[in-house]
């Protein structure tokens, strides 16, 4: 490169870092990536803002400010100034924001908006991606840098690398270019994926309810203490009265109670139709996550009323089904989501003219739940789903990095030595058709000889005849054949012509001919040409 040109590509770094160093590191530029519609249209969700610091801020200035209200880094408008502290707020904002931050601790003023460019930030804290880097510089660094040290060594004799080593270096190469394309092309990919993903995260809570009944009756054989409890009959001659009860207790992770009440209502229906409601039992406030609701029975009225309903129809006593429903529901809310829980199943007892007792046996009747789900979501890691495993983000961006950087060493590796050697078409032949082709002293002469056009017109001769390629170099130039009975297929490549030495000011001294190692630009542009 020209001292000029180097110098201005010098100014135009300095100048370039001397604005863009950030503020982190000692400098005056700050990076902000953006979240949230406050600010639209001017910014979306994922673009960059570039900030710088003022000498002062005015008002319709886009700052950047740390808000302790809302702890996290706030960019919006100024606009007002008072008292040497600022009012902001969002550009599709009602409303105007608590913080009023002062000059000095206003981050920056924006200078630059970079659509999209947001989504790169995180990965610039990705110690893959820096190691990678690093590695890709090193490498890029000591290819540049090797002109020097090659001008150094070339009066030095170098080894003759067979054609054999650099035809597989050229596979080599090849291989690894297109390793570093695939690898490229999918890191730039994962690196502009988000790194966080809100999946479904249902919180379910469970209201279990807890049946029972008491009353007083009397003592002797059939009650021994006087006490009616849950699951005895209750027989309606020893009874005096009897109190149904109902516990609810909420269940579930992450939930904070917010109220709700519970009543227990009674009716009462025979089986040829008729019903009527009793009364019903007071309203219990929840009190945090459990309520206890209850109903007291009139035993002897409940059965009178049975009594009558079967007189007035003319038909002899007979069975009843009493019934206890809860009404009412429990609120709160779960993974910050509200929710209220539906009242558990109701309680039915079957009454006759002798005995009340539960309708139904077993503890699924005495303890009844249900169960109500709260659509939650959380923010996780990003995980990518291949080949039925789950590989978290950062480390598909760390894989991609290192394949990158190791794809980019071995190209450049073994790009220098396949192109190292001599060129030309006989040199790419030979690397390309290396496995078809035979080393001979002499050439063999058919009686016809036939003169082919190219390299590529005899490998196609000799692939079709399932015969190699015998190859003779000579003073003149590469001759190779491909024979077929008595006829002979011949393509030459004749030696160029010698280059005239270079005089350096008439000191008389050659310039010595050299071959330098190609660059990581040439090796691409080359292997593209293959």
């Amino acid at each position: 490169m020209p001292r000029t040109a180097r110098l201005g590509v010098t100014v135009v770094l300095l100048v370039a870092g001397f604005f863009l160093w950030p503020a982190a590191l000692g400098g005056s530029t700050s990076y902000l990536g953006t979240q949230g519609v406050s600010m639209q249209p001017l910014f979306h969700t994922g673009d960059l803002a570039v900030l710088r610091t003022a000498d002062h801020y005015s008002v319709g200035d886009v700052v950047g400010y740390h808000s302790t209200s809302l702890n996290t880094t706030v960019l919006h408008r100024i606009v007002s100034a008072e008292a040497g502290a600022f009012t902001t707020q969002g550009d599709s904002n009602t409303w105007l924001d608590p913080d009023h931050p002062r000059a000095d601790q206003i981050i920056g003023r924006l200078w630059v908006a970079v659509p999209y460019a947001g989504r790169l930030l995180p990965a610039l804290h990705s110690p893959w991606l820096l190691t990678s880097l690093g590695l890709v510089a090193i490498v890029v660094t000591g290819s540049l840098g090797a002109g020097k040290r090659r001008r150094a060594r070339a009066r030095r004799p170098r080894p003759t690398i067979s054609m054999s080593t650099r035809s597989t270096a050229r596979q080599v190469a090849l291989g690894a270019a297109a390793v570093a394309a695939v690898a490229a092309v999918g890191g730039v990919a994962l690196f502009l994926v988000p790194t966080t993903e809100t999946v479904a995260d249902p919180a379910t809570i469970t209201a279990r309810g807890t049946y029972g009944y008491t009353g007083a009756a009397d003592t002797g054989i059939t009650y021994p203490d006087g006490r009616i409890g849950t699951g005895d009959p209750v027989w309606l001659q020893l009874s005096h009265d009897l109190t149904v009860s109902l516990e609810q207790t909420l269940d579930g992770a992450d939930l904070v109670p917010t109220g709700g009440s519970l009543r227990l209502d009674v009716s009462i229906a025979t089986p040829d139709g008729w019903s009527a409601d009793l009364p019903a039992g007071p309203t219990a406030t929840a009190d945090g996550v459990s309520v206890t609701a209850t109903v007291p029975l009139d035993l002897p009225a409940v059965t009178d009323l049975v009594d009558r309903h079967y007189a007035e129809v003319g038909t002899a006593s007979g069975n009843a089904v009493l019934t206890v429903t809860p009404v009412g529901q429990v609120t709160g809310t779960a993974a910050g989501l509200p929710f209220s829980t539906a009242a558990p199943s109701p309680l039915s007892f079957s009454l006759s003219n002798t005995v009340l007792r539960p309708a139904d046996d077993g503890a699924e009747v005495m303890t009844p739940t249900a169960s109500v789900e709260v659509s939650a979501t959380t923010t996780r890691a990003r995980q990518l789903e291949a080949f039925g495993l789950s590989v978290p983000l950062g480390a598909a961006r760390g894989v991609a990095c290192l394949v990158l950087a190791a794809a980019l060493v071995t190209l450049l590796a073994t790009g220098s030595i396949a192109f190292s050697g001599p060129r030309g078409e006989a040199a790419g032949f030979l690397l390309r058709h290396r496995d078809r082709i035979l080393p001979v002293t002499a050439l063999p002469q058919g009686a016809a000889v036939v003169e082919l056009p190219d390299g590529a017109a005899l490998h196609r001769l000799a692939q079709r005849l399932d015969t190699l390629v015998l190859h003779h170099e000579g003073p003149d130039g590469h001759t190779f054949l491909v024979q077929d009975g008595a006829t002979t297929y011949r393509f030459r490549v004749a030696a160029p012509a010698p280059v005239a030495p270079v005089v350096r000011g008439g000191s008389g001294r050659h310039a010595p001919s050299r071959r330098t190692a190609p660059s990581m630009t040439a090796l691409l542009g080359r292997l593209a040409q293959l």
